[in-house]
């Protein structure tokens, strides 16, 4: 290509020699990623056609340094670069590769049990802990609806990789269920679709219907969920007025237990606690407990307290609509608490506005299963790929001699493989 013909490929601005990169790039284009570089111009003043004149001319990568700096900018071959500090704080290593704080950065915290508040999504909280833990490295392990409160089990940096194996544990839940009107998304954000009159409906009846339910295997989830036909979210056909006709998934009840029914759900007990047996149910008293938020009611019905215990997966909106069609009167969940997912429980949750004093949670202990520590030898061969010799059929957490998460294997019918490795300089 002639030096005509390559200057003519490149912006007037460029040739000029006077460009500024900006936050808002302000040439009309989005900035520019980071580590991209900006090619200087091939002719003009200050530059040269070597290789030193394209490197100087590169859009300088910020150090970790400058996390706590303000922008400022740098001239080089004229054309001002603007330089940013970097999104995520790198956080400093010891020796034997724990993470320590010091200024500028938050100690590491790979599991943290959070309380999601009422009317956020579980992408709202996601997004706040990126910004407290200075990290884009988080995820949850099972979402919670907007109008439902409770345990969001947050992972970060290395422990994101634990997310497949969180999210599939069990769930416990108290459930407020009204009956006598029907919604279009089966909770308290309405429409309300059907009512009728809940005649003759008592607790005895309630308690009856459950034990049914615990021998489903599948359930057909809400029209308002994020379950896809043909490859479209449901409650996107939803809002645009289709009624999508899922099929039914698999599910599955593992207990289920009446706990309270009043005329009025405001009648039921405002706060829960612990009971001997460390289940959630409602509080003895007036005071002392958790009170939990719940959304305002869409009309004052008759309306049960029900603890769930289900398998990941498992809609509680799904189960209060298809509670009415068992007893013959149209239901809704009327509010939602997650008390437990999988280990941890909501005696454990941190408020979502108080992430940067939450309590870390070890891994191992959050994926409640047995575990085997392997000598230093064995631990860089499963780092290599190579499989141990369990003692045991089952799922393990295979951990290093200092309690670090190296694998999780599994053992069955005689035969070993890993699920998951952690590098040595990526452990949860």
């Amino acid at each position: 290509m002639s030096e005509r013909s390559a200057r003519s490929s490149v912006p007037a601005s460029l040739r000029a020699g006077t460009t500024t990169l900006t936050d808002g790039a302000a040439a009309g284009g989005p900035p520019p990623r980071r580590g991209v570089g900006v090619a200087p111009p091939l002719a003009g003043p200050g530059t040269t056609s070597g290789g030193a004149g394209r490197r100087r001319a590169m859009l300088r990568t910020p150090t970790a340094q400058s996390i706590d700096r303000p922008h400022h900018t740098r001239t080089t071959a004229s054309i001002t670069h603007v330089i940013r500090p970097r999104y995520r704080c790198p956080r400093p290593l010891t020796a034997s590769g724990a993470t320590t704080a010091s200024a500028g950065t938050i100690a590491a915290v790979p599991v943290v049990v959070v309380d999601k508040p009422l009317g956020v999504t579980s992408h709202d909280v996601v997004a706040r802990a990126r910004r407290v833990l200075r990290t884009r490295r988080v995820g949850h392990a099972g979402t919670l609806d907007p109008l439902a409160g409770g345990v969001l089990v947050l992972l970060t940096e290395g422990a994101t990789k634990l997310s497949p194996y969180l999210s599939g544990s069990d769930k416990e839940y108290l459930a407020w269920v009204a009956f006598g009107a029907s919604t279009a998304t089966l909770d308290a954000e309405g429409p309300v679709t059907e009512r009728a009159t809940a005649v003759g409906l008592d607790a005895a009846a309630i308690a009856a219907a459950l034990p049914p339910f615990l021998a489903l295997d599948r359930q057909r989830p809400p029209a308002f969920s994020a379950v896809k036909r043909e490859g479209v979210p449901s409650y996107r056909l939803a809002r645009a007025g289709e009624a999508p006709d899922l099929p039914e998934r698999p599910a599955g009840y593992l207990a289920l237990r009446l706990l309270a029914f009043a005329p009025t759900r405001g009648a039921l007990p405002a706060r829960v606690a612990r009971d001997p047996e460390g289940r959630w149910a409602p509080a003895q008293g007036p005071t002392g407990g958790y009170a939990p938020a719940l959304p305002p009611e869409l009309l004052a019905a008759p309306t049960a307290l029900l603890r769930l215990r289900v398998r990941a997966g498992t809609y509680a909106r799904a189960f209060a609509r298809d509670l009415g069609t068992a007893l013959g009167v149209p239901a809704h969940l009327s509010g939602l608490l997650r008390t437990r997912s999988g280990a941890l429980g909501l005696e454990r949750a941190t408020p979502a506005d108080a992430l940067a004093d939450a309590a870390p949670v070890d891994p191992v202990e959050a994926l409640g299963l047995p575990e085997h520590t392997l000598d230093a030898a064995e631990a860089a061969r499963v780092r290599q790929g190579q499989r141990p010799s369990l003692p045991a059929e089952g799922r393990v957490a295979l951990l290093d001699d200092g309690g670090h998460l190296v694998a999780l294997a599994e053992r069955r019918q005689g035969r070993t493989r890993l699920l998951r490795v952690w590098p040595a300089g990526d452990i949860p």
